[in-house]
């Protein structure tokens, strides 16, 4: 490395700003390491977002934030990393309303009683399986009791878990499509796959959100994603760690089989006795470790594209009508178009709308914002990029066909919008790294699931790159936020275990208690 600038060495380098590296930041300092964070972003969190236009927050993350109870298990995680202080929550309950093309409208409601009775309305010939799932969200209110901090840890977990196991291991096995495949009424057929959205994807997962929601243990951050990932920087921050915005890592330094540091892209060094990239998978294997490992269940998922969705958002800024009642209704609608929407050549013959109307912080006094987002596709917006004039053009386009779409539900919005944005695929790629522009990493195959389900998650080190760590969503299937805080921890006590064994098995490491301050 002679030439190169070198910084001040430190025991963890940490590759990118989102929620698995602030997490992996707050708990090496937790640790007593010294630990520096690089982010090519100017801002923290990853996809856990926003940004602001003309006074309106548009937010691209949270839906709703799982473990906001104190009685969850992830609650003493989200307030070891300062998230829980002052924040406010907003019950959640209803998933969302799916309205048919005749009016006909099924809420998703939380609380398993009230669905009950609001399913059996709707289709008392599918009494059977409607009183076994809504039984099941009630069983399920009790696995919030469980701890995922131990969720790897045998005895421990079964134990915890033990009253809901039965509902769990049932209804693992029962992907959405399947069950919803089985109701004789066609409405609700196609009302709960719409809701819930990915249909190949097991209904327990489903099941347990609104048993959390109905518990209060799973709500809305008021103030949207970006707050939280805030407060996970300003803990890091407090606690020692440096984060240094808009610096890009070339490569991971790899010296006898053991990474040692990470080249900056401005040639600046950055030796560490540990490097975690907690950061784009796709990035780490092609370009940071530079080809030298080649791991084949990741090679395998991006040889057949296996990635989630990537989405369009569309983001507006609303002066609202009175008349249309955004107080009274769900803040997630799927809403019937008379004529489909055609976007990436694609008919769309539904809206999914959501308003922050009960969100203050979101918009001006009186006012609100609407998000609407759909598949892309992103190979489309990527060949559109390359002209710049025909990418404004056609997200210009998409725009005037949203208004057009939403006027047929909310008359008089066009005239009506304060600020507009468009994210396209190729948007979340070049602010986040994501490979393809992709939400949340993997698809969810039955495939992934087991290994998930089974404990195994995806491989976070590898053979020849010793002190090495990939974590966060790309390593763990059906992920999130609290799966990728949790990684944070989780490599931290890897790497203090690494050390441990050292020098004759003696640590030259501190470990504190993890309610420090």
């Amino acid at each position: 490395m002679k030439g190169q600038a070198e910084l001040p060495s430190v025991v963890v380098a940490v590759i990118g700003a989102g929620m698995a590296g602030l997490s992996t930041a707050v708990h090496a300092r937790l640790a007593g390491l010294s630990v520096r964070v690089f982010e090519q972003h100017f801002l923290p969190g990853g996809l856990c977002t926003a940004w602001k236009r003309k006074g309106y927050t548009f937010d691209y993350c949270y839906e709703y934030f799982v473990g906001s109870g104190r009685r969850h298990g992830y609650f003493p995680l989200w307030r070891d990393l300062g998230v829980m202080e002052d924040r406010e929550f907003l019950h959640i309950d209803s998933f969302g309303r799916y309205v048919g093309a005749d009016g006909l409208e099924f809420n998703l409601y939380t609380d398993h009683r009230r669905l009950q009775e609001h399913m059996l309305a709707l289709a008392p010939e599918d009494a059977r399986k409607i009183k076994a799932l809504c039984r099941a969200i009630g069983r399920l209110r009790q696995f919030v009791m469980s701890e995922p901090a131990v969720a790897r840890d045998g005895l421990s977990f079964l134990i915890r878990s033990l009253p809901a196991l039965p509902t769990l291991l049932r209804w693992s096995g029962v992907f959405v499509r399947q069950w919803c495949a089985g109701l004789r009424n066609a409405f609700l057929r196609e009302a709960i796959p719409a809701l819930i959205g990915w249909t190949d994807f097991p209904l327990v997962g489903p099941l347990m959100a609104f048993a959390w929601m109905d518990a209060d243990y799973a709500a809305y951050p008021l103030g949207g994603s970006l707050p939280v990932a805030r407060a996970v920087e300003q803990r890091a921050v407090s606690l020692g760690a440096d984060i240094a915005y808009r610096t890009a890592v070339k490569r991971v330094i790899v010296e006898d089989g053991r990474a040692v540091g990470v080249e900056l892209e401005d040639g600046r060094v950055q030796h560490a006795r540990h490097v975690v990239a907690a950061c784009d998978a796709h990035a780490v294997f092609e370009r940071l470790l530079e080809g030298r490992v080649r791991d084949p269940t990741y090679e395998e998922l991006f040889k057949n594209r296996e990635t989630s969705i990537s989405l369009i958002q569309v983001s507006l800024g609303v002066r609202p009508d009175p008349a249309w009642g955004l107080s009274r209704l769900p803040d997630k609608l799927l809403l019937p178009l008379v004529r489909p929407m055609v976007v990436d050549n694609r008919e769309r013959p539904r809206l999914r709308v959501r308003h922050y109307t009960r969100d203050p912080h979101m918009a001006p006094p009186g006012n609100t914002v609407f998000i609407v987002q759909m598949e892309g596709d992103y190979d489309r917006w990527q060949t559109l990029r390359a002209d710049k004039d025909s990418y404004r053009a056609e997200k210009a386009r998409v725009l005037a066909e949203t208004l057009r779409a939403l006027e047929g539900h909310f008359p008089g919005i066009t005239e009506r919008i304060e600020a507009s944005d468009v994210a396209t695929p190729t948007t979340c790629e070049r602010y986040t790294g994501n490979w393809r522009g992709c939400m949340q990493a993997w698809a969810i195959t039955p495939a992934l699931w087991k290994r998930s389900t089974s404990g195994q998650g995806l491989p976070k080190t590898f053979p020849g790159v010793d002190r090495f760590h990939l974590i966060g969503q790309w390593t763990e299937p059906a992920s999130g936020t609290p799966p990728a805080v949790k990684d944070g921890r989780d490599v931290v006590r890897a790497i203090i275990k690494a050390e441990r064994r050292t020098r004759n098995g003696r640590s030259r490491l501190l470990l504190r208690p993890s309610h420090a301050k």
